[in-house]
């Protein structure tokens, strides 16, 4: 198991650096999140970061198994200038409950100009309820001129939930 994850995420990370078109790794899509910054919004989480400085927050909304409101913090350590390790808290809210997640990667530029960013790294959630795994790869893009992100999240299709 931790050996497929791995394998998946080294695929995904080859994808996400352009190295192979996405076509050519056939990696199951789990869900999709898309992710809005609001310069206005307050941190929703008080807890300190693994790591980084506090970037920004925003809101936004998940699809097929992540179906739901997101509501997200971002904390980055941007001291080199084409990678920045990258730590999101965050949450999927819906049914009235809340599923908690941290999500960890590294963002690297495709523009000259860096206003757009790849991304590639591992969603972490408290169970396996959600994704039926604890925790899954992903990979997405960073618009820095709308402030908005999209991550697709990668799962194993015979994952099933733990007992």
């Amino acid at each position: 198991m931790i050996l497929a994850l791995a394998h998946k995420a080294a695929c995904a990370a080859i994808v996400v650096a352009g190295l192979l078109p996405a076509g050519a790794i056939a990696a199951p899509k789990a869900a999709e999140i898309s992710l809005a910054y609001h310069a206005s919004q307050a941190k929703w989480n008080p807890e300190a970061p693994l790591f980084g400085a506090y970037i920004g927050s925003g809101d936004g909304s998940g699809s097929g198994a992540l179906a739901g409101i997101v509501h997200w913090d971002l904390y980055e350590d941007q001291t080199l200038p084409d990678q920045h390790p990258a730590f999101f808290r965050g949450v999927v809210e819906r049914n009235g409950q809340q599923h908690p997640f941290k999500m960890i990667g590294i963002y690297t530029p495709v523009s000259a100009d860096k206003k757009h960013w790849r991304l590639s790294g591992t969603i972490v959630f408290d169970d396996d309820q959600v994704l039926k795994a604890r925790h899954a790869p992903i990979v997405g893009s960073f618009d820095g001129t709308t402030g908005t992100a999209h991550y697709a999240v990668l799962t194993d299709a015979k994952a099933k939930p733990s007992p």
